[in-house]
């Protein structure tokens, strides 16, 4: 039997695309998925949704809890997570029906820790129809040693692209201060706690255009928790080794531009 992945959703203000996320993880070529839905104190439907959701799938659970923001619902997720492999989900994206399949196979394969995949985007269900998966290259690369860590952080460094061990993660949380960027601190943690990183070539993950998103919407004094995120992410680095000055500067400058230039 395949081993348990636990995804964990942080749910909030989302009755609208709820359904497509819901769909896409139910639909899975996966066989032992464990579905932590967190309500994050929605204002809309969604406690009640999730709440169905559960009736009807034995594999779905449901956390109520009032709203504290999305690294809060996640660390709750991580709290009861039963599985042995650790994903992700943002509530108004989706996944291709054989990310499971295809990553943990290629982990178990390669003893990875973790897992990683590109993403897409989409703005309609019409786009996802015409994303053709097969035509994307199922080539993966191993990382260890201090590539596990360049090679990955100057990337994409989303919580969501990724499937990772619990016993990997098991004491990580995501920083509940932060509003934006604590992806890439959580990111950094487990990159540092694991010994084998593969990054498959698969778009695996598709990231709606939401403009009501955070990372989308106007802009707010809090898109400065970014900065003190990534002096975390340097000071984590440069803890763990002097040869991490490179990436650690370029992380940080880089992810400075890209607020710069969003502001």
């Amino acid at each position: 039997m395949d081993r348990k992945v636990s995804v964990i959703v942080p749910v909030y203000n989302v009755e609208k695309y709820l359904p497509d996320c819901m769909k896409s993880l139910l639909e899975q070529n996966y066989e032992n998925l464990e579905i932590i839905l967190v309500d994050d104190g929605s204002p809309d439907r969604c406690g009640a949704m999730c709440d169905e959701y559960a009736t009807e799938n034995k594999n779905v659970i449901v956390i109520h809890q009032e709203n504290q923001g999305v690294s809060a619902a996640r660390n709750h997720g991580l709290e009861i997570a039963t599985g042995e492999y650790i994903s992700f989900v943002d509530p108004d994206d989706m996944v291709d029906r054989n990310t499971y399949a295809v990553t943990v196979a290629a982990m178990e394969k390669e003893n990875a820790d973790i897992g990683r995949f590109d993403h897409s985007f989409f703005s309609t269900l019409t786009d996802v129809e015409n994303k053709s998966f097969e035509n994307t290259s199922g080539n993966y690369k191993v990382y260890q040693g201090i590539d596990r860590v360049n090679q990955v952080i100057r990337k994409y460094r989303s919580a969501c692209l990724g499937i990772y061990k619990s016993s990997v993660i098991r004491t990580l949380r995501f920083p509940e201060q932060y509003s934006i960027g604590e992806d890439g601190v959580f990111l950094c943690g487990a990159l540092l706690s694991a010994e084998k990183v593969l990054v498959l070539e698969r778009a695996f993950y598709l990231r709606r255009i939401n403009m009501s998103s955070v990372t989308r919407s106007p802009y707010k004094s809090s898109w400065l928790h970014v900065l003190d995120a990534n002096k975390d992410i340097e000071s984590m680095l440069l803890k763990e080794n002097k040869e991490y000055r490179n990436i650690a500067a370029y992380t940080f400058y880089r992810q400075s531009s890209i607020l710069i230039f969003s502001m």
